[in-house]
């Protein structure tokens, strides 16, 4: 029986490779590159995402989060919602 899935370990995987592909982008994403860039092995990348698709997904998420985030910290109090923000 194998050892269960670190949440934590994940978590901070894909922080760190939300923020690889936020300064080099997605086009020819490999993930032995990526590994190497995170300190990992690409297999436990495929461990923590189970694929490279479910990977590159999760770091489209956290990015779309973090965008969503900068730009609620920038609302001014009359704003009603970021679109009118945007307007």
């Amino acid at each position: 029986m194998g050892r269960p899935p670190d949440p934590g370990r994940r978590e901070a995987t894909l922080a760190r490779a939300t923020d690889y592909v936020l300064a080099h982008g997605l086009a020819g994403l490999s993930l032995r590159p990526l590994a190497a860039a995170l300190g990992t092995s690409p297999r436990m990348l495929l461990y923590d995402f189970g694929s490279k698709q479910e990977l590159v997904s999760a770091v489209l998420a956290e990015a779309r989060r973090r965008g969503a985030a900068r730009l609620a910290e920038g609302l001014p109090a009359e704003a009603a919602s970021p679109e009118e923000h945007l307007r």
